[in-house]
């Protein structure tokens, strides 16, 4: 079995944020090393009012602020475990800090401690110390962790840790002496497993999804809506967003960065031609592209034009008619003849959020997610995909070679 403990720097204190940076939460920021505990003590600040590395004890929170100077920087609870050491050196820790999770309040901290003497490291190069992974998949787990963007994801990574071992497992034993259906029923378990990686992928690493549509369709207040706050500016001058707009967001759980394009339209007007063909870029490229309609207009030249272009520019696959305005009269109507019936349609008003919680798993079902829940096996990493894509290519006529692939994968 393959040594899968991480290998620090034997004689230097490594620090590095193992939790994702983002806007809100508790982060972790990591130190460990031999001189963890005495950089720890000259920044930390406890009410008590006690100081040096003693003042931290394996199995007890210290709470207390991290300053810089006579800066306060964040108030935050500091946990402390041993590190194994081998005779003659150093003990060794590792010094849990415990900051919210502002992006800034991270950085700061990180320069802090940087500045007293640890080493910036990569996040999974630390992340493992302390909690040792006993397969390939559990390492994998936890270095996706460092990194996961929601909560969603985030308990999804911590379930497979056991999960998908645990399924593995089963269709190495059931291979084993194996009947005609017995191979069956493992073919049908690793195509599962085979069909799930790229929705699992879009809910660990995130997916793209663009705003495209006439101008005037609501497009930039649906985006605000889903960001949750304004970021694109919404008038009702044609032609408004020129560019297009990325901002990172969260629809189901799913981590998402949602573009908000140039309307598209007929148009003489050089600069908005050239914002409607980048945005056209982005149209082929997303995951998911939303066609947004304003649905009080009826079936009008713009709406026609629009549609024509999109279904020019991507395939039909993972792309949604938004209605919107449906807090205004509808003058689509049932009969919808722009050639657009292979859409599923969702019916919203981007103005008062109307069935914005149906357009969320409309775009989570888009990308593969609908019915998924925190313990659905699934592959995440190329390397699961390859040994389950080696397994399912042996059978049906070599199963012992597929156990095999499959134990490679597990590492029983």
């Amino acid at each position: 079995m393959a040594d899968l403990e991480p290998k620090p720097h034997q004689d230097e204190t490594r620090v590095a944020a193992i939790t994702p940076l983002g806007a809100a939460g508790i982060a972790v920021v990591r130190l460990a090393g031999p001189d963890a505990l005495q950089i720890a003590a000259r920044v930390f600040d406890p009410p008590s009012g006690a100081s040096g590395a003693g003042q931290f004890e394996p199995g007890r929170v210290a709470y207390g602020h991290i300053v810089d100077d006579d800066q306060v920087i964040d108030d935050v609870v500091v946990t402390v475990q041993p590190l194994p050491a081998t005779e003659g050196e150093p003990p060794k820790a590792i010094v849990d800090i415990n900051p919210h999770g502002g992006i800034r309040v991270v950085q700061r901290i990180l320069m802090l401690l940087v500045r007293q003497g640890a080493q910036l490291t990569d996040p999974e190069e630390i992340g493992l110390l302390g909690w040792p992974a006993s397969s390939p998949i559990e390492r994998e787990a936890w270095v996706s962790l460092t990194r996961a963007q929601t909560q969603r994801g985030a308990t999804w990574l911590a379930s497979q840790q056991t999960i998908l071992p645990a399924v593995l497992r089963r269709c190495v034993d059931r291979l084993d002496g194996a009947s005609a259906a017995d191979v069956e029923a493992v073919q049908a378990e690793l195509k599962g497993l085979q069909d799930r990686h790229e929705p699992a992928r879009r809910l660990v690493e995130g997916a793209s999804i663009v705003l495209a549509g006439p101008p005037n369709a609501g497009k930039s207040t649906l985006g605000n809506r889903l960001f949750g706050q304004p970021r694109s500016l919404v008038t009702e001058q044609p032609g408004t967003t020129r560019d297009w707009v990325a901002e990172p967001a969260a629809v189901e759980g799913v981590p998402i960065v949602l573009i908000d394009t140039a309307g598209l339209r007929v148009t003489e007007d050089a600069i908005e031609q050239s914002a409607i063909e980048r945005s056209l870029g982005r149209v082929v490229s997303a995951d998911v592209a939303l066609l947004v309609l304003d649905r009080s207009e009826g079936i009008t030249p713009s709406n026609r034009h629009a549609v024509a272009t999109l279904l020019d520019a991507r395939p039909p696959e993972r792309t949604l008619l938004v209605l919107n305005k449906c807090d205004l009269p509808d003058r689509v109507g049932a009969s919808f003849d722009l050639d657009a019936a292979w859409m599923d349609r969702i019916q919203i008003s981007a103005a008062t959020g109307e069935g914005l919680d149906e357009l969320g798993r409309a775009i989570a079902a888009s990308m593969g997610l609908a019915g998924w829940s925190d313990k659905t096996p699934a592959l995440w990493t190329s390397r699961q995909r390859t040994g389950i894509d080696r397994a399912i290519a042996s059978l049906p006529q070599r199963p012992a070679a597929a156990a095999a692939a499959l134990s490679e994968v597990v590492e029983m």
